[in-house]
């Protein structure tokens, strides 16, 4: 997992590594799905991102495309085509994470796939089409065969994360639940603050983010 190191005594022993350490970067966290051939990089969606408070930053949910201005989504999206650029990325999908504060939005990391964090199904709940089909289209056609319908629905996804250290069986979801899993057939918050940490999720659907967000998480 991901951890907030303020001091010299916090560090991690390096014998559990190895470990990679960065700048800590404050702001809204937010990843930006892009298919990039020939013509460009080709936005899919900005995903809004709610992780837990430091000292660690577990991915609770996503929702997309993101309820942000057009002039914070444009920066978003200049700031992750410059990346790409810079590092000669010209063809495939990316996965791209991304900090915004005030005006200044920050690479954190970029991927060279398709996101993960069940990403992929909320392209599809709320544009309507399969990724792993148009993946494959676009690499057989040799440029990006995804369109982005216009006005889109919004899609959200809650994770179930279970208390550290507290043992589960199974989870009953709601039978009206548009999209809703387990991981396992049960186990144990083991606290890594990693996807590991996560029960089950809800996928939900609105015509706003955040009807779709609210839908996940009741």
């Amino acid at each position: 997992g991901v951890r907030l190191v303020t001091e010299a005594r916090g560090m991690p022993d390096a014998q559990e590594g190895p470990w990679i350490a960065q700048r800590f970067v404050e702001g809204t966290e937010f990843s930006v799905e892009t298919f990039s051939d020939g013509g460009g990089h080709h936005l899919l969606a900005v995903t809004r991102k709610y992780l837990t408070r430091p000292p660690h930053f577990l991915e609770l949910a996503h929702v997309l495309p993101a309820d942000i201005s057009p002039d914070a989504a444009g920066r978003i999206v200049e700031t992750v085509t410059r990346a790409l650029d810079a590092v000669g990325y010209a063809f495939g999908p990316a996965h791209t994470e991304v900090k915004l504060q005030g005006d200044a939005a920050t690479v954190i990391e970029i991927n060279a796939r398709l996101a993960g964090g069940m990403i992929p199904r909320l392209l599809e709940q709320a544009f309507g089409w399969s990724v792993a089909d148009l993946f494959v289209r676009s690499h057989l056609a040799g440029r990006s065969q995804f369109a982005v319908p216009e006005p889109a629905l919004h899609a959200a996804v809650a994770f179930i994360v279970p208390e550290v250290g507290r043992s589960y069986l199974g989870i009953d979801f709601p039978e009206d639940a548009t999209d809703a899993g387990t991981f396992g057939e049960g186990g144990t918050n083991q606290g890594r603050f990693d996807f590991s940490d996560r029960a089950g999720y809800v996928i939900a659907g609105g015509r706003t983010a955040s009807s779709a967000l609210r839908a996940a998480l009741d």
